[in-house]
């Protein structure tokens, strides 16, 4: 496994995800296509709880419960249940960016 490769991408992607969104207004972040199209801040929302209730549980199951069975996770009813579009962008991509750093320590 390149580990020293991955933890590298992931810190890269992580800042190429801040620069995607850099200078979005909130009309812009909160605007959706359609109704099953999910926004900007939906989007980064969704990264975020991805990030500390997906991602890591996923790697701690993997590395060290072998076996057994992770808890189910329910991001489509997330975005409605934990009003992702009512959140504060900047709040919200500050929150990911120091959950990703948290799974990257």
């Amino acid at each position: 496994m390149e580990l020293t490769r991955f933890i590298s991408e992931m810190s890269e992607n992580a800042r190429r995800f801040a620069a995607l969104v850099a200078g979005v207004s909130d009309e812009q972040a909160r605007w959706k296509p359609d109704a099953e199209t999910w926004s900007i801040l939906e989007i980064v929302n969704h990264m975020l709880d991805e990030e500390k209730e997906d991602f890591r549980v996923f790697l701690d199951y993997t590395l060290h419960k072998p076996g057994e069975t992770r808890p189910r996770i329910a991001p489509q009813k997330w975005v409605t249940e934990r009003k992702y579009n009512e959140r504060d962008l900047a709040d919200s991509l500050d929150g990911f960016l120091a959950a990703r750093d948290a799974s990257l320590a």
